[in-house]
């Protein structure tokens, strides 16, 4: 048998990553209006944290100035929000009742009441969950994207 070693060169590249949106953004070290643009979308929703804080430290009255600004704000927040990350949102529902209906699940012995149970109260409370979350701190969804690399 007659074996020969080719020379092979090995050429070893690094891991190929998405960049965050952030290191898009500053690849070139110039920013424009329109990427100003983009960068105030990934913060906008922290206006929906500062309207439900205003309007339950103030307490505004039904149709008054104060409420209908601070409803504005969460609703500029909520549009920026599903307009960054609609798929982060969903699968964090879907997260959380999964979540709270494993939760129930495991205190319950019995398969059938369990099931049910866990149907009826864990979905409901990873659902509340969840949507308390969407409603309240929309930003966390957006601003760790920003800084993140892009999973999608």
């Amino acid at each position: 048998m007659n074996t020969e070693l080719k020379n092979e060169t090995i050429v070893e590249s690094a891991p190929v990553t998405n960049p965050s949106a952030k290191d898009k953004i500053m690849a070139d070290g110039k920013i424009t209006i329109w990427e100003y643009i983009l960068i105030a979308r990934y913060f906008l929703p922290i206006l929906t944290t500062i309207g439900f804080a205003l309007s339950m430290i103030f307490n505004p009255t039904a149709g008054s100035f104060l409420d209908n600004t601070t409803m504005v704000l969460a609703i500029i927040g909520w549009i920026s929000a599903l307009t960054v990350s609609p798929l982060k949102i969903l699968k964090f529902i879907w997260k959380s009742v999964a979540i709270g209906f494993k939760i129930v699940r495991g205190f319950i012995p019995y398969y059938g009441i369990a099931d049910l149970c866990a149907a009826i109260f864990g979905v409901g409370a990873g659902l509340t969950f969840s949507l308390a979350v969407l409603a309240f701190v929309p930003a966390v969804f957006t601003i760790t994207k920003f800084f993140n690399e892009e999973k999608f």
